[in-house]
């Protein structure tokens, strides 16, 4: 047996949250990561998903593949899914 949980998220994350550079563009930037986030979360994918799915890559220019950039993700991540890898479906034993 298992359980299913859904969450529905909205993140409201700067250009400084993200650690981007102080670049033309980077509040755009930003608000793309927070809307990608969201939307892979709220469309119920794992955390590895969604770590995959930012495509942080997209937004090198600005920073976005750096470590700490990397570790703002995790503290998101962790603040949505837990240490778990998945909030959504809690396996019951018998």
């Amino acid at each position: 047996m298992y359980i299913t949980k859904t969450i529905t998220i909205t993140v409201h994350a700067t250009a400084d949250d993200w650690q981007m550079y102080d670049l033309p563009g980077r509040d755009d930037a930003a608000i793309a990561l927070n809307q990608r986030f969201e939307e892979l979360v709220n469309k119920g994918v794992t955390r590895t998903e969604v770590r995959n799915g930012l495509c942080l890559s997209d937004y090198a220019t600005f920073g976005a593949t750096r470590t700490e950039t990397r570790y703002f993700v995790e503290d998101l991540l962790d603040k949505t899914f837990g240490e778990c890898e998945s909030l959504r479906t809690l396996h019951i034993g018998r």
